[in-house]
Formats: structure tokens, sequence, C-alpha cells
């Protein structure tokens, strides 16, 4: 299924709990794939993310080897959620 890259944050944010894969181009130009879920609080101090806060197109994922990461959206090319593929267009 093709969606937009403005749908991937709405798509996250309905799938709260679940697990998903999430892949995207980091800064260096290499591949990478997260395999994590969003709305984790254990281990939250309440100070607050730098990035996230300043730019709309970031997200925070807790990933589940490797503890809290930020996503860039605008890199995001693909996202899988329940079984079901969502390539970015």
């Amino acid at each position: 299924m093709t969606i937009t890259r403005d749908a991937i944050q709405t798509l996250l944010t309905l799938a709260r709990n679940e697990i998903f894969r999430i892949s995207f181009i980091k800064k260096d130009g290499s591949i990478r794939h997260l395999v994590g879920r969003k709305g984790v609080t254990k281990g939250v101090k309440g100070v607050g993310n730098k990035v996230t806060a300043n730019h709309s197109n970031y997200i925070t994922v807790f990933g589940m080897k490797e503890g809290f990461r930020t996503v860039n959206l605008d890199t995001v090319f693909e996202v899988k959620i329940d079984g079901f593929v969502y390539t970015v267009a």
C-alpha cells in the first residue's frame, strides 16, 4: 500500500502501542531498519527532546534493541505495521 509522507505520522500515532518496523535513510546516506514502538514512557525523565520540539518532521521511536531514537520523517521510505507494508510515495 502506498501512502504519503504526511500520513506516516498519523499512522504511527494510531499504532501507539504496536510494534512496527520503519525503514529510512540516515544522515550519512546508509539505510536503517528500526524495529520499535511509540508511546513508551518508562525511562523518560521529562526534560523533553530538543530535536522533536523544534522540528515537526522528526519523531521519537523506542527501538527494541537501542532505546530511544529520533527519525526524520522526510527520509522514511517504508513502514510495516500488523503485517501491512506501507511504501512512501
